[in-house]
Order: structure tokens, then sequence, then C-alpha cells
């Protein structure tokens, strides 16, 4: 819960079992409780070229999500 009483959760899935990937951090920058304007940074380490997705199915080589 935030300072403004809201609440969020989300299913995070990551990497494969013969993965070398790792989490380092995920920091978040909430945004208000009726507003679009958050930022998720994800902080990974691993090999090759790291995609990032918030639903599974559309990809980027940025590791943050904003509106």
């Amino acid at each position: 819960m935030d300072f403004n009483g809201c609440i969020g959760t989300s299913k995070v899935t990551v990497g494969s079992k013969s993965s070398s990937l790792a989490i380092q951090s995920i920091d978040i920058i909430a945004a208000g409780c009726q507003t679009a304007d958050g930022v998720v940074v994800i902080n990974a380490i691993g090999q090759g070229t790291l995609k990032y997705s918030l639903n599974g199915t559309d990809f980027q080589e940025s590791n943050t999500f904003g509106n």
C-alpha cells in the first residue's frame, strides 16, 4: 500500500529453468490512484539481449514502462 492508500498486485514470470537471468531490482514510481503517470523500471542481468513485456506478448528492449 502506498501513501495514498492505493494497492496494486502483479504476477511476474522470469526466464526459464535453464536461464541465467537475475532481476536485481524493480523500481516503481507510483502514480496517483486515478492517474496513469506511474513508471516501472526493471533492472536485470543475463546473457544476450534482454527483452521486457508487461503482458507476455508485446516485448521491448527498454527496461522502462510508463504511461
